[in-house]
């Protein structure tokens, strides 16, 4: 079991690796691409959808900030409920013991939402540095 999930690992790992070089060669190419035509059919495009101006990029990076922000506040709320659940235990052992799962878990997942969190801000500002025009 062990052996299969270490050859998947390696896979996806070589995989992001060629991927993200692939990316980075072709981001050149991507920064002078304009799906919508002319400036005239990107606004007359904007107006009838009543879109605003945010660059896709951007508008992605404001959804995954703001999903991880929820489960920021779900972690949270996680932690406090078993600090809450360990306070009022009364010495039951089984309460205690369910805490401290809660609080560990919720340490846990803030700990994998902050490191998810720098990992977005660092891949979406390398993202939109490399494929915009100076």
């Amino acid at each position: 079991m062990k052996q299969l999930f270490k050859k998947k690992f390696i896979f996806c790992l070589w995989l992001l690796v060629i991927m993200s070089a692939v990316l980075v060669s072709a981001a050149p190419v991507f920064a002078t691409l304009n799906p919508w035509g002319t400036d005239t059919e990107r606004d007359q495009f904007k107006e009838a959808t009543k879109l605003g101006n945010v660059d896709l990029k951007q508008a992605i990076g404001n959804i995954i900030n703001i999903v991880l922000g929820f489960l920021g506040i779900i972690t949270v709320i996680l932690v406090l409920y078993g600090g809450f659940l360990w306070m009022t235990a009364a010495g039951n052992e089984e309460k205690v013991t369910q805490a401290k799962q809660l609080l560990m878990a919720g340490v846990i997942g803030l700990a994998i939402i902050i490191a998810a969190f720098g990992l977005a801000q660092y891949i979406l500002t390398n993202l939109i540095t490399a494929t915009t025009t100076p």
